[in-house]
């Protein structure tokens, strides 16, 4: 009897190893699957990035939700690909109220209405948001193109895909810093990134809607960008009326030698 029960307990115990090896095995397995899987949407979606070198969008409406008000406003935004972003917010029969000047080392904000200028290095927004921030991120968010956030890096190796059941939306990245997912279109265009940066429970999400045709390039004419955290939220939405891709586009300069200095945290801590 004590042979048998002995018998019976190291075969159990067999089941129970090969058992174990044949989930660990499958886990190893797809996600190996996902990592190819992923490499291939990568590779189809930086296919389809929209080849942009200037956007001029000559008319636009912005709308601002924050603390559950909502603010409509004329603006006008111009970019040089990899040199600089300029948003004018214009509320007043053209008056322009409220600026952003972006280049690759600095942000600029100016408040008129205050009399008062912010200003932020990526380092600082960097160390604000617990992952890296540059230049090439904000670039790559507006022109509706992909990225992985990882160090400012694009890493590949870490990939994983994203899925609503067993259909396959998009890829998604995680480390110690940041969780991101980005979902794809059928024509293989980002249509949102969701990005969560851990340090303080901040999560940006972009979305793109309704692309149109300007100058031969696919863009859509309407993006939104939410912030949230354990606060609340706010956003920004952008609805494009005119724009012009690929053409001459000048960008003004921005004086803010007579205007009082504020910290960039300021700014934060209301739109956050």
């Amino acid at each position: 009897m004590k042979t048998n029960q002995k018998s019976i307990m190291a075969l159990l115990l067999i089941i129970s190893v090969l058992f174990g090896a044949c989930k660990s095995s499958r886990n190893i397995v797809d996600k190996t699957e996902d990592l190819a899987l992923s490499k291939t949407l990568i590779a189809k979606v930086k296919e389809n990035d929209p080849a942009i070198k200037t956007l001029n969008i000559k008319k636009m409406n912005v709308a601002l939700t924050l603390a559950g008000n909502k603010v409509n406003s004329p603006a006008y935004l111009r970019m040089i690909a990899d040199s600089v972003i300029y948003v004018s917010v214009q509320p007043f029969f053209g008056v322009e109220m409220f600026v952003a000047k972006i280049d690759r080392e600095n942000i600029v904000v100016v408040d008129k209405t205050k009399n008062t200028s912010y200003k932020a290095t990526f380092k600082f927004m960097s160390d604000y948001l617990g992952s890296k921030l540059d230049f090439q991120v904000l670039q790559d968010l507006l022109l509706n193109r992909y990225f992985l956030l990882n160090e400012g890096l694009i890493d590949a190796n870490k990939t994983g895909v994203l899925r609503e059941k067993t259909v396959v939306k998009g890829v998604t990245f995680e480390n110690e810093k940041i969780a991101q997912k980005i979902t794809l279109s059928e024509t293989f265009r980002v249509s949102r990134q969701d990005i969560l940066f851990k340090k303080n429970e901040n999560r940006l999400i972009t979305s793109y809607m309704e692309n149109v045709d300007i100058n031969g390039v696919s863009y859509p004419a309407k993006i939104k960008f939410t912030m949230a955290n354990i606060e609340g939220s706010s956003s920004f939405e952008f609805q494009i009326n005119q724009a012009e891709i690929n053409q001459a586009v000048s960008v003004p300069e921005l004086n803010t030698f007579n205007l009082r200095q504020a910290a960039i945290e300021t700014l934060l801590k209301i739109i956050r």
